[in-house]
């Protein structure tokens, strides 16, 4: 039974093949075939014959192709097959698939209906549409109703209408196409894949996105193996820093690596600069080169508020920007050098220190001529009265027992071994000394040889426990050492290389090589540096300097053989020379030049329009007011040696200054001499409307892919976020605690030597009060008087004991924040606990002599009512010295301007004598 129903399958199959064969002379490949079936039944419906093949899978053959479906109606009368059920085409290798379709075999064409259609080609992209086309004859499928492919690496496009040639391996969009590849977000008008070499291209009006960037181009290409994407005409970029311009731009994914050419334009409007050239290498390291015909363009203004750029040009310009904690600190110290170096200011300060000489030398003069009184010598406030103890005798000062007791008893760390106020007052009878340590005099040894028994002696040995109630910062805080924070500043850096040029209105410059760099913004210039002003006054040196502050030029510096030329006419120059020269600038101009050291100067008279005398002037220093570009004021500050000759009795050559050397037709002309390329303006606005890439179809028929990777990519970039923002919190709570443990560490410090002059302080108290025992019965024999003064005595000492407690209750907030401030109940109630030494050995001598206890409930109250009144003193009195200081500050800069007006006159003065 199995092999009749096989042959009866073949015979269906050899019988349902014969119409097609007998059409014409056909190829094998074009005849249309049933190849494999479980069963087929022909009928006829409308005067056509029809074939109902039903299979597991049925397969037919036409053109080298497959078609495979569940179930088939064949109408051999029209030719054209509808399929159900998993129908797949299957051609070399590339496979679509779909729930239904219809075959139109003269047309070669299948058409698919969806609800979802797919195409697999051998590499593993897959492109889902609901409806497509195949040409079985051709190769190529197409969809004109919204598609999207996806590769094995997960990259996405889609567009409205494609195609995929099979037999070149060669995806096309068109019309609103979209890409994603490796965190590159893609639009374009049209694109072409090519899977064989895994290489994009696309063409105009296509958009790219990468984190921040934005990039428009009108042609170019992205070769998925090799990482790379070069975008092509009219291509134009930014990002939240920078707006950029050029030809070409290729971009290396892997390395990071970017190369810019032709027409290259990059605006920073954060710097108000401008970089052009024709070729930009740009690496990962923050490193970029520009080379054929670089420049940068700086925007400003000059001093008529009138916009005025300076160009700035070179051969081969290098621009990188650096760590600040990766630069050596040997740069660090070099540069902080160089700028103390042209920050300082040598003629102001000469200036001043002859003003001081002239002064005292007047004043000396006054006084002997006796308009001023002789010499009254002053007080040194350095000195301080001796304190008296009970006998009238002076006591040491507390300071100098600090000194000299470290010696005497061996004291080890104040921070770790000295015992408890409170613990003092408690246990004020452990020791007994019967002699008192070296180096501390007490003043009752001349009258008793040991203390009394049971009264405490200030003189013993500290305990290893820190004050009660007084943490000390350093206990906690520095176990380890405090760890400094590295500073991450990026730091940018300029190298131009060969035929340096500067070009401005009214500025003009030119070396061999510049370098500039952020840690000190100085512009180092080598090479025969020349700097032109006004056009007609020439700057030059062995070595340049050039500090910028703000954008513009602040001051300059030129080293060894500086000179500068003013040219009066084509022969005749003004010179200065001198071994080195310092310029100061307001707004990029030559305000003021000084000269120091060995100045040389030629200066030309003008009569009438006409060069009349010439001035050959020496001078160790001079410093000149400039104005216009023309020296209004000149003023020399040592003695003077100056000679004048008609212009016609001086030979040319004693007219020019060794090293005279005019070179203007070395000097940019205009901007043109830096580059030629027309300067862009910003075109963000252009671009603003742009939306990102929505992936419509990607996310319709790969179930949310694309939104399931933006919120990936933006999940990790909001960790990001957060990791940095975390990143800078600890880094800023770890400088925090790193300035509270110094803070502390000062504030302890502080405290140890308060509270050790407070115990040295109550050293001299407890000795005298050891005298007052030891005179008791002396005492209460003598006179009244005698009595009056021992009570003035004990008031004495009350009011030194106020004050130590207003030196230690006006510490600065910082120790009060290590030591919280006790409310007055709460100190009442330890004053209760634990009574004060002085107030009770006090109360005690005074009803033992017979006066009046002292009231201890309001000592707490005058501590703080004294502590109060001494801050505020003590603000009053800094009060006091900043507006006296100010006041001095002022006083002293109208008395130089007076001077430097009187100066001026006596110049204008000799000159016309002179004349």
């Amino acid at each position: 039974m199995n092999f009749i129903r096989k042959a009866l399958h073949i015979a269906v199959i050899v019988l349902f093949a014969l119409p097609l064969a007998a059409q014409g002379n056909l190829s094998e490949e074009d005849v249309f075939r049933l190849v494999d079936a479980a069963s087929a039944q022909q009928f006829e419906d409308f005067g056509m014959n029809f074939r109902r093949v039903l299979g597991n899978p049925a397969r037919f053959l036409h053109n080298n192709t497959f078609l495979l479906c569940d179930s088939a109606i064949w109408n051999v009368s029209a030719k054209f097959v509808e399929a159900f059920g998993n129908v797949r085409i299957v051609q070399d290798g590339t496979m679509l698939s779909s729930e239904s379709a219809m075959y139109h075999i003269e047309q070669n064409t299948v058409r698919f209906n969806g609800p979802l259609v797919e195409l697999v080609d051998k590499e593993g992209n897959t492109l889902r549409s609901d409806r497509m086309a195949y040409n079985t004859k051709d190769s190529v499928a197409t969809y004109e109703t919204g598609g999207a492919m996806k590769n094995r690496e997960g990259s996405v496009i889609e567009s409205r209408r494609g195609t995929y040639d099979s037999k070149i391996k060669t995806f096309t969009f068109d019309g609103e196409v979209e890409l994603y590849t490796d965190t590159i977000f893609m639009k374009s008008t049209t694109m072409r894949y090519l899977t064989d070499e895994e290489k994009m291209y696309f063409g105009p009006e296509t958009y790219t996105w990468r984190g921040d960037g934005f990039i428009k181009s009108d042609a170019g290409w992205y070769d998925n193996a090799e990482g790379i994407i070069h975008f092509a005409a009219n291509v134009y970029m930014n990002n939240d820093d920078y707006e950029a311009w050029c030809d070409e731009v290729y971009y290396h994914r892997e390395t990071g690596r970017t190369e810019m050419y032709n027409n290259i334009q990059i605006l920073n409007e954060k710097d108000y600069m401008t970089l052009l050239g024709n070729k930009l290498i740009y690496t990962s390291d923050t490193v970029a080169t520009v080379t054929d015909r670089p420049a940068i363009v700086y925007y400003g203004e000059n001093e008529n508020n009138i916009v005025d750029s300076l160009f700035f040009g070179a051969d081969t310009l290098h621009l990188y920007t650096i760590k600040r904690n990766y630069i050596s600190q040997e740069t660090i110290d070099k540069a902080a050098a160089r700028k103390k170096s042209i920050l300082f200011d040598a003629l102001t300060e000469l200036r001043n220190k002859q003003a001081a000489e002239r002064a005292k030398a007047a004043e000396q003069k006054m006084r002997e001529m006796g308009k001023l009184p002789s010499d009254i010598p002053q007080k040194d406030s350095s000195a301080v009265s001796p304190i008296l103890d009970s006998l009238g005798q002076s006591a040491p000062d507390s300071l100098a027992l600090q000194a000299k007791g470290t010696a005497a008893i061996g004291v080890r760390d104040t921070l770790s071994s000295r015992k408890s106020l409170k613990d003092i007052n408690q246990d004020n009878t452990l020791v007994n000394v019967q002699n008192p340590p070296s180096g501390l005099p007490d003043s009752t040894m001349t009258h008793m040889q040991q203390p009394p028994s049971g009264l405490p002696d200030s003189t013993m040995a500290h305990t290893q426990q820190p004050p009660s109630g007084l943490p000390d910062s350093t206990m906690t805080h520095m176990q380890e050492p405090l760890s400094e924070l590295p500073d991450s500043t990026a730091l940018k850096h300029i190298i131009a290389y060969r035929n340096v040029r500067v070009w401005r209105s009214d500025l003009q410059m030119r070396c061999d090589s510049l370098f500039f760099s952020e840690i000190d913004s100085i512009a180092q210039l080598f090479g025969r540096p020349i700097l032109w002003n006004k056009v007609k006054n020439q700057l030059t040196s062995d070595e340049m300097q050039l500090m910028l502050k703000d954008g513009n030029l602040y001051r300059g510096s030129m080293l060894d053989n500086a000179m500068i030329t003013t040219q009066e006419d084509t022969l005749y120059y003004n010179q200065i020379k001198s071994a080195e020269m310092m310029g100061f600038f307001r707004e990029n101009q030559l305000y003021r030049y000084d000269a120091l050291g060995s100045v040389y100067a030629i200066f030309y008279v003008v009569e009438e329009q006409t060069i009349t005398t010439v001035n050959v002037k020496e001078a160790e220093s001079m410093t000149a007011v400039i104005k216009d570009g023309n020296a209004e004021r000149l003023i020399y500050l040592t003695q003077i040696k100056s000679d004048a000759y008609p212009v016609g009795d001086l030979e040319m050559e004693k007219q020019r200054l060794k090293g005279f050397e005019w070179r203007g037709d070395e000097r940019p002309v205009d901007r043109f001499d830096i580059t030629s390329e027309p300067v862009y303006v910003s075109q963000r606005d252009r671009y603003v409307h742009v939306s990102r890439p929505d992936y419509t179809y990607s996310d319709r028929y790969y179930d949310n892919h694309m939104r399931k990777v933006i919120i990936n990519i933006n999940t990790r970039a909001e960790r990001e976020r957060e990791r940095q923002i975390n990143q800078a919190r600890e880094e800023a709570r770890r400088e925090l605690d790193s300035l509270k443990a110094e803070a502390l560490l000062l504030d302890s410090l502080l405290l140890d030597s308060l509270l050790l002059d407070s115990l040295l302080l109550d050293t001299l108290l407890r000795d005298t009060l050891h005298l007052e025992y030891s005179l008791r019965d002396t005492l209460l024999n003598t006179q009244n008087s005698e009595l009056d003064t021992l009570q003035l005595d004990t008031t004495l000492i009350r009011e030194m004991s106020k004050d130590t407690t207003g030196i230690v209750a006006s510490v600065t907030d910082s120790v009060q924040a290590v030591i919280p401030v006790r409310k007055e109940e709460e100190q009442q109630v330890e004053e209760e606990k634990s009574p004060s030494l002085l107030p009770d050995t006090l109360d005690t001598q005074n009803s033992k002599l017979g006066t009046s206890p002292i009231d201890t409930t309001q000592y707490s109250e005058i501590k703080i009512q004294d502590s109060d009144k001494a801050v505020a003193r003590a603000e009053r009195k800094a009060l006091r010295k900043a507006r006296w200081k100010e006041r001095i500050e002022q006083w002293k800069l109208r008395r130089q301007e007076r001077r430097e007006a009187a100066e001026l006159r006596r110049a204008l003065r000799k000159a016309k004598v002179k004349k």
